[in-house]
């Protein structure tokens, strides 16, 4: 799940701040939002949530509701399919989004920007494919580790596909809990603070 998604509400309107996504825009004009040139962001009308919300899934992986499931998942490049998204092998896609491709035949391989990309085991080689096909050509037993796929995108690109292993899936945290989490955080930071102070102050009585 992307990090580079931000929701501002403000009265009956949805700010949403994101990277520049071709599939964004277009479906953001087709649900009449406009872009606010000042704020930089996409200006949904609120009764337009329930489209928004699946086209942020689409677009970056971007889970609105904060309530989806979210899966590790280790990709066996030797194993995977990478011909399901039409790429013919230039590059590892979930969904369409980028996850590991090359921009130039003679530049350095890149990790997409809607998930956190690890190499877990072998590389890739310095240039790959042709100009006009950039492709990212690894090594034999490379794998990637790829953290934070949405429940979404995981059945949809990744649910019983060969190389594909499950390393954790983690329950969604919602935003009520979340607060709870950093009350609860809050009172245990000021109780560790009151014990060190009450422990300063017995280490000075006992050098009495």
């Amino acid at each position: 799940m992307t990090n580079n998604v931000s929701i501002k509400r403000q009265g009956h309107y949805i700010y949403v701040t994101s990277e520049y996504s071709e599939y964004f825009i277009k479906e953001s004009r087709k649900q009449n939002a406009s872009w606010n040139k000042e704020a930089k962001a996409w200006v949904y009308e609120d009764d337009r949530e329930e489209y928004l919300k699946n086209i942020l899934l689409e677009a970056y992986d971007y889970d609105m509701t904060n309530s989806m499931k979210l899966y590790d998942v280790i990709i066996d490049l030797d194993k995977f399919n990478l011909d399901a998204d039409g790429h013919k092998k230039r590059s590892l896609r979930f969904n369409g989004l980028a996850v590991v491709y090359r921009a130039h035949r003679d530049s350095e391989v890149e990790f997409g920007n809607n998930f956190n990309v690890y190499l877990e085991n072998g590389g890739f080689a310095s240039r790959g494919g042709s100009s006009q096909y950039p492709a990212i050509e690894w090594e034999e037993g490379t794998k990637v580790l790829v953290k934070g796929v949405s429940e979404y995108t995981f059945e949809k690109s990744l649910k019983d596909k060969d190389g594909v292993e499950i390393v954790e899936i983690k329950d969604a945290i919602n935003k009520d809990s979340e607060e709870e989490l950093k009350k609860e955080l809050a009172v245990i930071q000021s109780q560790i603070k009151e014990l060190k102070a009450k422990e300063k102050e017995l280490k000075a009585k006992l050098k009495k």
